[in-house]
């Protein structure tokens, strides 16, 4: 710690032990004691043991916008608002350093060597005793993680981040998504061992997600995923995807493979880093999703909904958070404020970069990857008839599902895949007893199942 910051931490510890001593905290005077200073790069913070009295502090001093600890902040110009909260069985003040004492840039070219994963892991930044932070995919606590921080918060960043570190392990296969059209993880879609492009639109989203739940699929059935059917070194699967809230907004059937995906992956050894600019209930809306985010990277978000949504808990809190990486950084009952790090294009391009397995994922529906999709497939005779119509004009999803909406029935992905499917079966069985489908010649909207001697027999 340098003089000055130490002169300040010096200070504020005071006049926090006399506020107490005068009774300003607590009902009555409360003596504070085994306090701990504590030098982070962008934030200063102040810990100390008050005992039963621990609530009363922390209701004093967060009332009315925290005015009563802004007084007691031996200095004013500060980014973010400061805040209270318990920090294990201590309490816990947080404020921002000045402009000119902060640590506002700390790059992954600064580490003393450039860190490799090999368990899952990666330098996310440093802590506030100035020791590197390393979140982990894990097959027990924290098997995925959650992303979260507004624009201009270092969001994008740390996820490049992570993605580059992740690559330089030979036994890592990454799967990219990106809701910013590829805005966020393009520059990395090149790295090793990186499966095949970044995933754009829907369509591939869910391509890339089912190819993902079927490499799943197929370590459970080969006994992979029994500890005694682990082999030393076998690969890992991590799904990265950038504004995934994007996708799951244009189509329900997104969200479900993903919450199929997140709830199986942990005995397979496959892992998501989900990362969004928006955390909210509306967008974190499937429980399966939010229950399976073990580990978090928090950074600044918009407002205290916001920030309980992403943290996981009222407190921290993230909207008091300043930009460009500050954040925190959560396990399995452990929070760390950080400093994320900072790398740009010339560290994408100093990073080892590999082939893709294919140009374009593969094309899969529910039935090739079974019970790993959840839900039930079922429909109307009505439905099954437009699905017939639809395999006999070879219509595609958009005119199928404008078909299907004016009878006022829905098709998602899925679903449209299954009914098709069903409607060429039907179709093909048709034509194989001599029968076809032509315009109807009495009702002109419809189609009719005639026989070879042209006779209209079914109207469909």
């Amino acid at each position: 710690m340098n003089r000055e910051r130490l002169a300040l931490m010096k200070r504020w510890k005071a006049s926090v032990h006399k506020s107490a001593l005068r009774g300003e905290l607590t009902k009555d005077p409360v003596v504070l004691s085994a306090f701990y200073a504590v030098d982070g790069p962008r934030c200063a913070g102040l810990e100390f043991y008050a005992g039963r009295h621990s609530a009363d502090v922390i209701a004093r001093l967060s009332r009315s916008d925290a005015a009563l600890l802004r007084t007691l902040i031996p200095w004013g110009d500060y980014d973010q608002a400061p805040q209270v909260y318990m920090s294990g069985n201590r309490v816990r003040l947080d404020c921002a350093w000045p402009a000119h004492l902060a640590v506002k840039m700390y790059r992954l070219s600064d580490l003393p060597s450039r860190p490799k994963s090999r368990r899952g892991d990666w330098v996310a930044g440093i802590e506030e005793t100035g020791r590197p932070v390393r979140p982990r995919l894990n097959r027990m606590s924290t098997p995925n993680y959650l992303f979260a921080g507004a624009t201009g918060s270092g969001k994008s960043v740390a996820l490049l981040n992570a993605a580059i570190q992740l690559s330089t392990d030979p036994r890592n296969r990454l799967v990219l998504l990106d809701g910013k059209w590829g805005a966020g993880l393009g520059p990395v879609q090149h790295l090793q061992g990186v499966v095949g492009p970044v995933a754009t639109t829907l369509s591939d989203a869910k391509n890339a997600l089912l190819w993902s739940i079927a490499w799943m699929r197929e370590r459970y059935e080969n006994g992979a995923c029994n500890a005694a059917g682990r082999a030393e070194g076998e690969q890992r699967l991590i799904l990265i995807a950038d504004e995934f809230q994007e996708f799951g907004a244009q189509d329900d059937d997104f969200t479900a493979l993903l919450s199929s995906y997140v709830a199986r992956c942990r005995e397979a050894d496959a892992h998501a880093i989900l990362a969004t600019q928006h955390p909210s209930q509306a967008i974190i809306k499937d429980g399966t999703i939010k229950r399976n985010l073990g580990g978090r990277v928090v950074l600044r978000v918009t407002d205290s909904d916001a920030s309980k949504v992403a943290v996981g808990a009222e407190t921290p809190r993230a909207d008091y958070l300043q930009d460009q990486g500050d954040s925190y950084v959560i396990g399995q009952n452990a929070v760390t404020r950080c400093q994320l790090c900072y790398v740009d294009q010339g560290d994408v391009d100093r990073a080892e970069t590999g082939q893709w397995e294919f140009d374009d994922f593969p094309e899969l529906n529910g039935e090739d990857i079974g019970s790993f999709v959840d839900g039930q497939f079922s429909c109307t005779m009505t439905e099954l008839g437009m699905a017939t119509v639809a395999a006999h004009l070879g219509e595609g999803r958009d005119l199928f599902t404008q078909r299907v909406n004016a009878r006022g029935f829905t098709a998602g992905y899925n679903r449209f895949k299954r009914m098709t499917a069903m409607g060429s079966e039907i179709l093909d069985a048709i034509e194989a007893e001599g029968y076809e489908l032509r315009q109807s010649a009495e009702r002109a909207s419809t189609m009719a199942l005639v026989a070879r001697n042209d006779r209209e027999l079914v109207y469909a």
